[in-house]
C-alpha cells in the first residue's frame, strides 16, 4: 500500500465536481468544518496572488482563520447558506479588493463552498489613485484607510501593508484641534457631501514624527460610503512664504522707523508699487498702491522730468545700478516739495 503525505498548509487536489469552477471569474474557496481552507480556484489565486498550494496565503487574504470561522459559524445551524457580506482580499503588493462573499454547504455535505465576487467598481478607484501624481488614499466610513498609493507611502514613511485596513486618517493628524476639525468634516461629509469643505490644510505627521504641512482635496465616491483624499506636501513652500513675510515685516518696520517711502518700479511693465508713506508725506490719501509710470511722472515738476527720465534710462541700460537724485513733486496742497530718491537695481532680465 502506498501512503501519500501532504505538507501542512497545502491545498488538496480539487474533487472533479469543483474543477469546473476554475473556469469562472469569481473566486471560490472550499472550507472544511474546522474552518481550514482545502481548495482555492484559479480566480481566487489570481486575485490574491496565492500560489496554487499555499493555504496560508489564501487564509491570510481573508484576514486569518478567526474572521472566516466567525462568518461560517454565524450561519443558521440548520441552514445551508451564508448570507453575502463585504470582505477584503489583499494581494502580495498590498492592494485590497472589496468583495462580496457568500457561501453554501459543499455538495459533499462536508464543509462550505465560499464565493467571492469583486464589488462593482470597487477596484477601479484603487487602481486610479496610483496615477494621480499626489499622495492619495481612500477612507471608509469608520475613517479606516482602505487603499493608499505609492506617493502616500513616501509621504507617511509606512508601507502599504502597514496602512491599508490598519491605519485611520486621525493617525496622521499631528494636533488635537486639527483632529477634532477633520473628524467633524468626515461626519458632515457623509451626511451631506456639499456641506463639508473640499479643500483645506492640516499638519501631517509621518512615522518618524516629522510634521508636514499638506494641502488636501477630498470628496465622496458616488454610490459608496467612501471618500478619496489627495494630499500635497507644501511644507517647503510655506516655509519660504513665512520667511518672505517675516522679511517684508522687518523691511516695513525699518521704513516706518526711517519715515521713508518705498517704491518698487518694474521698468518692463511700467507698473510702480508705492508704500502708503509715499502718499502721506505729500498729503495724499494712500488709495492706490500700484500706479502706472505716466501717473507718477505727472506729479514730477516739468523742469525735473527730463533729468529723472535720463537717470532711470541709464540704470535700465546698465550704465549704473545705483542712483541718488533730487527732484520736485507736487503735494496735495499744490506746493512743490523736494524729494531725495535713492534708486537701486535689484534684478535684471535678458533685456537688461
Amino acid at each position: 500500500m502506498t501512503h501519500t503525505t501532504r505538507n501542512p498548509g497545502t491545498i488538496c487536489e480539487a474533487a472533479p465536481e469543483y474543477r469546473i469552477l476554475d473556469d469562472l471569474d469569481d473566486g471560490y474557496l472550499l472550507v472544511s468544518e474546522d474552518c481550514k481552507v482545502t481548495w482555492a480556484n484559479a480566480a481566487f489565486r489570481r486575485i490574491t496572488g496565492a500560489p496554487a498550494g499555499d493555504t496560508g496565503q489564501a487564509v491570510h487574504s481573508l484576514g486569518g482563520d478567526g474572521d472566516l470561522a466567525t462568518r461560517i459559524l454565524a450561519a443558521p445551524g440548520d441552514g445551508d447558506e451564508i448570507p453575502g457580506f463585504e470582505c477584503r482580499l489583499r494581494n502580495p503588493a498590498g492592494w485590497e479588493h472589496l468583495c462580496i462573499c457568500s457561501g453554501r454547504r459543499a455538495p459533499s455535505g462536508r464543509g462550505w463552498l465560499l464565493r467571492f465576487q469583486i464589488a462593482p467598481g470597487a477596484g477601479d478607484c484603487e487602481k486610479i489613485i496610483e496615477y494621480t501624481g499626489a499622495a492619495t488614499i481612500l477612507i471608509e466610513g469608520d475613517s479606516t484607510i482602505s487603499a493608499a498609493n505609492t506617493e502616500f507611502e513616501h509621504l507617511s514613511g509606512y508601507s502599504r501593508s502597514e496602512i491599508v485596513g490598519i491605519k485611520q486618517l486621525i493617525d496622521f493628524i499631528a494636533y488635537k484641534d486639527e483632529r477634532r476639525r477633520l473628524i467633524g468634516y468626515h461626519a458632515i461629509r457623509r451626511r451631506d457631501p456639499a456641506a463639508a469643505p473640499r479643500n483645506y490644510s492640516f499638519s501631517f505627521i509621518d512615522r518618524y514624527g516629522e510634521i508636514h504641512i499638506v494641502d488636501v482635496t477630498i470628496g465622496m465616491i458616488p454610490g459608496v460610503n467612501r471618500s478619496m483624499m489627495s494630499l500635497i506636501d507644501v511644507t517647503a513652500r510655506r516655509r519660504v512664504e513665512e520667511a518672505l513675510q517675516k522679511s517684508e515685516e522687518q523691511l516695513n518696520l525699518a521704513f516706518k522707523a526711517a519715515d521713508d517711502g518705498l517704491i518698487d518700479w518694474d521698468l518692463a511693465t511700467g507698473t510702480i508699487f508705492c508704500s502708503p508713506r509715499c502718499f502721506t508725506m505729500l498729503g495724499y490719501e494712500p488709495e492706490k498702491s500700484v500706479l502706472a509710470t505716466p501717473s507718477l511722472s505727472s506729479l514730477v515738476h516739468p523742469d525735473d522730468r527730463g533729468r529723472l527720465k535720463e537717470g532711470v534710462a541709464g540704470m535700465a541700460t546698465g550704465g549704473c545700478d545705483r542712483l541718488n537724485i533730487e527732484f520736485r513733486v507736487r503735494s496735495a496742497s499744490g506746493k512743490w516739495i523736494y524729494l531725495l530718491s535713492r534708486l537701486q537695481v535689484v534684478s535684471r532680465d535678458a533685456d537688461g
